[in-house]
C-alpha cells in the first residue's frame, strides 16, 4: 500500500483518499467475484452431490425354473388296455341269401376246423345242391319266421338246415341234395340238425354233433301235400 500511495503523490490528500477508497472497493469486488465463482462452483458441486441419483440397487436374479417336463415325475408303467372282444361270428345273412338263390352251392372248410356260425337256414328252392369238403356249421339257434301254422303259430327255421317251403303260395321244395357237412348244435341251443319237409331230398356224408333235439327230422307228409 505504501508503494501505491507513493505512486499517487501528485494528488491532493483528499483526492488520494478518494482514489484509495475507489481502489479498495474495486479490489474488494474482484475478490468477492472470485469467491463467488468459487462458491458457485462449490454450490454446483453440492447441488450435484445432493441431486445425484441413487445408484441402482442390485437385485439377485431368480434362477430359471426347470422345464415342466423335467419337474413332473415320470408316470409309472401302465398295462395297455385289453382289446375289445370281437363280435361273435354270425354267417346267417349271407348263407341264407345264397340258399335263396338255389343252384349248386359249395361251402369250403374253414382253417383250423373253425365253424360257420348260423341260425336256422331255410332251404326252399327246388334243385338246390349243398356240398362241402367237411365244412362245419354251428347252430346259433332258430332262424327267421317265414310260415305260420293253421292255428296262426309262427314257424321259424328250427333246424340248421330247414328244408321247407317258405310261403304257402308255393309247393314244398323238391330235388334237394345235402352232402359233406359237419353240423354242430351246442348244448342248450334248441335246434335240430336237419329237418326235411320236402320231396326227393338226398342227405349223405353228413355228421351231426353236439346236443341237437334230433340229428335228422323227416316230416311224415310233404308239408301237407
Amino acid at each position: 500500500m505504501k508503494r501505491s500511495t507513493a505512486s499517487f503523490g501528485w494528488l491532493s490528500r483528499r483526492r488520494r483518499a478518494a482514489l484509495l477508497l475507489v481502489l479498495s472497493a474495486l479490489a474488494g469486488g474482484l475478490v468477492g467475484y472470485g469467491l463467488g465463482s468459487r462458491g458457485g462452483e462449490g454450490g454446483a458441486v453440492v447441488a450435484a452431490s445432493t441431486t445425484a441419483q441413487e445408484p441402482p440397487v442390485a437385485t439377485a436374479q431368480q434362477p430359471p425354473l426347470p422345464a415342466t417336463t423335467a419337474a413332473v415325475p415320470a408316470a409309472p408303467d401302465q398295462a395297455a388296455p385289453a382289446p375289445a372282444p370281437a363280435a361273435p361270428r354270425d354267417d346267417t345273412a349271407w348263407l341264407q341269401s345264397r340258399l335263396d338263390g338255389g343252384g349248386r352251392i359249395f361251402l369250403p372248410r374253414l382253417p383250423d376246423g373253425a365253424c360257420y356260425a348260423t341260425r336256422g337256414l331255410w332251404v326252399s328252392t327246388d334243385g338246390t345242391e349243398i356240398s362241402s369238403d367237411g365244412a362245419c356249421l354251428s347252430s346259433l339257434g332258430v332262424g327267421p319266421v317265414r310260415l305260420s301254422s293253421e292255428d296262426g303259430d309262427p314257424i321259424p327255421a328250427s333246424a340248421v338246415l330247414f328244408v321247407n317251403r317258405s310261403s304257402t303260395s308255393v309247393p314244398a321244395p323238391t330235388d334237394i341234395s345235402i352232402a359233406g357237412l359237419r353240423i354242430v348244435v351246442p348244448a342248450g341251443v334248441p335246434s335240430y340238425g336237419i329237418a326235411v319237409f320236402g320231396q326227393r331230398v338226398d342227405v349223405r356224408d353228413v355228421v351231426v354233433e353236439g346236443s341237437p333235439i334230433d340229428a335228422l327230422l323227416v316230416g311224415g307228409r310233404a308239408n301237407g301235400e
